[in-house]
């Protein structure tokens, strides 16, 4: 996923960074929705390719809207979504850590990997323009501050999404059962993610395996400037 914001999931080190109770409602709906169905047979998970990049990037911005609005402002979206975009078309060389789930023949859902040899995009901030100066060094502080280094033998679930669109289809699941089967196939053990502490997704995780090996409440004024949020989890869960 494109190094400058690198989302996963959800608030600091990629968890959904969230200002109003509308917004996490929001995001937890986007994102996390609890399967109500699931079919497998009209889910297809592929690896992404170029032509991808507009609907990823897209997405990408929607669905953690908030974090990105707090990093810029509601006016500066769309020139983020342009970004967001150019990201993903400049990561040619890490798709194939990064996957599209497609519904029924219609894009749905976005899961990005990373593992310990994996290799961040060179581009920083330089594919976000009209955000302004402010804008440029939030998002690059919120860069630095979610690049995880992956310990060897465990893989990293950076960004997962699913449309609003798609909610209730059980593609959150499918795309998580995704990412163990690409973590064996690595030789990974282990697999892990970040969560906002009050974040409902965690019972999600909980669901399917993760559990909290780590919770981290941050009071430093700089890191909630950056991030908008002070805790966080870190779930993991065992592959073999």
């Amino acid at each position: 996923m494109p190094r400058c914001m690198l989302i996963c999931l959800l608030g600091i080190k990629g968890c959904a960074l969230v200002d109003t109770t509308k917004d996490m409602q929001q995001d937890f709906a986007v994102v996390t929705s609890q399967p109500v169905s699931e079919d497998a047979s009209v889910v297809d998970i592929r690896t992404m390719t170029l032509s991808d990049a507009e609907f990823a990037g897209q997405l990408t911005v929607e669905a953690f809207r908030s974090k990105f609005v707090w990093a810029t402002s509601e006016s500066k979206i769309p020139n983020v979504i342009n970004g967001m975009v150019e990201e993903h078309k400049n990561s040619q060389n890490e798709y194939h850590r990064m996957f599209i789930a497609s519904y029924e023949g219609r894009r749905a859902g976005v899961l990005t990997l990373k593992y310990h040899n994996s290799r961040d995009p060179a581009s920083t901030t330089n594919s976000f323009t009209g955000i302004g100066c402010c804008g440029t060094i939030r998002l690059a502080a919120l860069g630095i501050m979610t690049n995880e280094t992956v310990p060897r033998g465990s893989c990293y679930v950076d960004h997962i999404c699913v449309s609003s669109e798609f909610r209730g289809k059980g593609i959150g699941k499918l795309l998580l059962e995704k990412a163990d089967n690409e973590a064996l196939a690595h030789g990974c053990n282990k697999i892990y993610l970040f969560v906002a502490s009050e974040n409902r997704a965690k019972h999600l995780y909980e669901r399917f395996g993760y559990h909290t090996t780590d919770s981290n409440d941050c009071d430093c004024g700089l890191a909630y400037c950056i991030a908008g949020k002070r805790s966080f989890n870190r779930m993991e869960k065992s592959l073999s």
